[in-house]
Order: C-alpha cells, then structure tokens, then sequence
C-alpha cells in the first residue's frame, strides 16, 4: 500500500484468497528531514515479487538517501530487511535529481537466480533513470545502464528513452524494459540490454509511426518471440494502445528443388546467432 499504515508511510500486508486472515507484515517508519529518510523506505508503488518465503519490493521515497530502497521481507512479517538505499544526490533546475545509482523506483523486481534486477525513475548520472542489478543478500549493486540526456530542444528526446517506471521483464540472458519518456520524439521506448549491462539496445522509439501510442507505462509480458505490452496514451483513439514487438528474427529459408537453404539472422534485437551451426541428416 503506497499511503497509510501507523506512520503515513505505506504498509506491506497479506490476505488469504478468500478474503480472510488479513495481517499487516510491515509499516514503513516516519521519514524525518527535508530529505524525507528513514532506515527502510516509504511510499511502495510496485507489487512484491516472492521466492520461497521471502518478499521482494521497492518503495520509491524514504531510506537513508530519501531516494528509495529495495527491501525483502518474510511472509510471516519477519526478517524485514532494507538491501539497498538509494542515495541522496544533487537537483539540478534543468533536469531531475541527479547521483550514481538512481533514484525513486516506481518499478517492481524481477528475480534470476539469486539477482534482483530493476529500474529507478529518476536519477543516475544524468537524471533520468537507470537499470540496476543487487544480489538478494544486499550485496553486489551494479548500475547497469544510465539513461542518457535528454535534448533541450522540442521534443526533448534522446536515443534510449528516460524515466522506466514498469519492471522488466527477461529472457535468456536479455532484459527488457520500457522508458516512459525519450526515445526519438519523446514518447518512451523499448530498450534490451544483457544481464551484465552490455549490448544495450533501442528496439522501438513511440511516435515513429502513426497510431503506436506513447507513454509505455505498463510491464511487458513475454511469450514466444514477442513482447506484449501497452501504452497510457496515443493510439487512433487517443486513450492508448496494446501492443505486440517481435523480438527474435526468424530464420530465413529457402527451398529450390531438393535443395534447402537455412540462413541464420546477424545480430539484432538483443540476440546474438554468431556461432550457432545447423545440424541436418537425410535419415531423422
């Protein structure tokens, strides 16, 4: 809960499906200062992700840097433990809160492993946002990409987009996100980048095309080759779009009397078919 609990703070809580038993696990405490901090966070947009008995999640004020954190909490309530505060940083007149590792994550988490991946709104080296990866003991936090300036001429866009505010999703070793704004004419974007930070990629910049929507605010959801996903406004309508993105190219194959030509894709979209070798045999 983003508002309330004994401090104004939020609230993290449990309900069995029938609609009983419902128990608070958690009140974040009062944020005090003009930086709003606190030892845990406050304010969690996101839902919660679960791993066995432990809960995952974000809350996007509060902490020690008043920027946020990440946090896990047992299902009974107990064990609650803030993994990572983000830090304070400097406001510039001229864009947001700028530090090193970002800031206010509105996003939820996605879980690989024993890896949290995420993304914050704001903050980072230039202020709009950054991809992140934290082990779920707290340790090994890496920024994995800072989302670039912004133009200062209208539309104000970039080459990457700014602001993600929806969690990401990941295949393979890829992840895949959504800017809520930049991108080409400012309309957000659908960007992929490896586990490691590396091979960071603009899929799709909103507003190329007529009718494609803008604002991606929502997650994606993956399944077979393509993302699915919608945007808040834009569309023929005006009110937003659902949306389909293929992400793997096929292979390319051609047929010319006995014979069969497989040609496998270069590069793109975040994958890399270099190096992959197609078996045949004229007796399956």
């Amino acid at each position: 809960a983003y508002n309330g609990g004994t401090n104004g703070n939020g609230s993290v809580f449990a309900l069995g499906t029938n609609g009983t038993g419902f128990k608070i696990l958690h009140c974040f405490t009062n944020a005090n200062g003009s930086h709003r901090t606190n030892y845990d966070g406050g304010n969690p947009y996101a839902g919660l992700i679960i791993a066995g008995s432990t809960l995952y999640g974000t809350s996007c004020n509060g902490g020690t840097g008043g920027n946020g954190t990440v946090f896990k909490v047992n299902i009974d309530g107990r064990g609650f433990t803030n993994l990572h505060s983000f830090t304070m940083g400097a406001l510039n007149i001229s864009i947001d809160l700028t530090n090193n590792d970002g800031a206010n994550p509105f996003a939820g988490l996605f879980l690989s492993d024993s890896t949290l991946y995420g993304a914050a709104e704001t903050g980072g080296t230039n202020g709009y946002g950054t991809v992140f990866a934290l082990n779920t003991n707290g340790t090994g936090f890496k920024v994995l990409h800072t989302f670039s300036m912004k133009s200062g001429s209208s539309p104000h866009g970039n080459s990457d987009g700014a602001d993600p505010v929806a969690a990401l999703v990941l295949s393979g070793k890829t992840l895949y996100g959504t800017g809520s704004f930049g991108g080409t004419v400012n309309r957000g974007t659908i960007f992929a980048l490896s586990t490691n930070g590396m091979d960071f990629k603009t899929l799709y910049s909103f507003g190329q095309e007529s009718g494609d929507g803008g604002l991606p605010w929502g997650g994606m959801a993956f399944s077979g080759n393509s993302l699915y996903g919608t945007t808040y406004n834009g569309g023929s309508g005006g009110n937003g779009t659902v949306f389909r993105l293929s992400v793997i190219p096929p292979l390319t194959i051609n047929c010319s009397g006995t014979n069969v030509i497989v040609s496998w894709p270069t590069n793109g979209m975040g994958f890399d078919f270099s190096g992959l070798n197609l078996q045949a045999t004229t007796n399956l």
